[in-house]
């Protein structure tokens, strides 16, 4: 094998291992959503590194070794479940999210309500000293 391919296999499963990393810190996040935007950057640009990888190597992808391949393979099911469980999560908390702005909403609505009723109902506009 080639110090080329040897390198270009090292550089994907550093970027690989890096996205991992980046990924759990989505998953560790969740609940603090004004995090997440640059999370997801840093995990946008990781991307882009390892397309423009791909695309300059590509002669020499298929010459990673056996162990090499097996590793990059791990690491990419490892990001694809990573993902579904980041997917549940952020879904978990925006039905939590939801759930709390319709109580606030419904508490905001019984509130307004009393103070329409005490003014409507005259016991303040008749009140005498």
């Amino acid at each position: 094998m080639s110090n080329n391919t040897n390198d270009y296999c090292r550089e994907k499963i550093r970027l690989l291992k890096e996205y991992i990393s980046k990924s759990e810190e989505v998953l560790s996040n969740v609940e603090q959503w004004e995090l997440l935007n640059d999370i997801l950057s840093e995990r946008e640009y990781l991307i882009q590194k390892l397309q423009i990888l791909e695309a300059e190597n590509k002669a020499v992808m298929p010459n990673c070794s056996q162990d090499q391949r097996t590793e990059i393979d791990g690491l990419v099911r490892l990001i694809l479940d990573i993902d579904k469980d980041g997917i549940k999560m952020i879904e978990a908390e925006k039905k939590k999210i939801i759930g709390e702005l319709k109580i606030n909403q419904q508490s905001q609505k019984v509130s307004d309500y009393q103070q329409k009723s005490l003014a409507e109902s005259g016991r303040l506009l008749d009140y005498k000293k």
